[in-house]
């Protein structure tokens, strides 16, 4: 696990956001690529994603805590999907910089969210005494495989060929088999590129 204090592009927007959770009682799950880059991925990225498992409520009061420090939101403050919300802030770093900061919760209690909330293991800083909780490389690939995004499935295709050995394919079929919010065309694009890794386990 590398500390986020050493990925200093944006460990003063994922300081401060966890430092307002923290203060609320809340111990986010960090997602997207940042979270990647905590595991020691070499994954570029300009954003900081959280995820709160508590829901709507919990994930508003971060909002609300982070915008009276400063923090500005998109015009329309939250975003409901029908399967998942959406609350995006923007924060300005002490040099200037810009730095998107998305805060999501569920809207279901589809397996896809209990996965990702019972693997998720509880880390902290080192320095700052922070607490947040990283998921499984697994529930990773899952998430991006339900955003479906050209850039997601790249980096799907990247990570199964750089760290097959890394992705547990039961947790990933054992939620594919039960989720009712991944689309069939991401779940097929999924499988197909999990397909090497099958192949290869088999052989060895």
């Amino acid at each position: 696990m590398q500390p986020f204090e050493e990925l200093n592009t944006l460990s003063e927007t994922i300081h401060d956001v966890l430092a307002h959770a923290n203060r609320l009682g809340q111990v986010p799950i960090v997602i997207g690529n940042f979270s990647l880059s905590l595991m020691g991925f070499p994954v570029l990225t300009q954003d900081v994603g959280l995820f709160l498992f508590e829901g709507e409520k919990h994930a508003i009061d971060l909002a609300g805590e982070c915008c009276v420090a400063g923090y500005t939101p998109r015009q329309e403050f939250v975003f409901r999907h029908p399967n998942q919300g959406f609350i995006q802030l923007h924060h300005r770093t002490s040099k200037g910089n810009l730095v998107q900061v998305d805060i999501m919760f569920p809207r279901n209690k589809d397996v896809l969210w209990r996965s990702l909330n019972s693997g998720a293991r509880q880390e902290s800083s080192k320095d700052w005494k922070l607490r947040y909780r990283i998921p499984t490389l697994a529930d990773l690939l899952l998430l991006k495989a339900l955003a479906g995004r050209p850039r997601d499935f790249s980096v799907i295709a990247t990570l199964v060929a750089e760290r097959p050995q890394q992705i547990d394919l039961h947790r990933i079929h054992r939620v594919l088999d039960q989720s009712k919010i991944i689309p069939a065309t991401h779940r097929r694009k999924l499988l197909e590129l999990l397909a090497d890794i099958k192949k290869s386990r088999w052989r060895g």
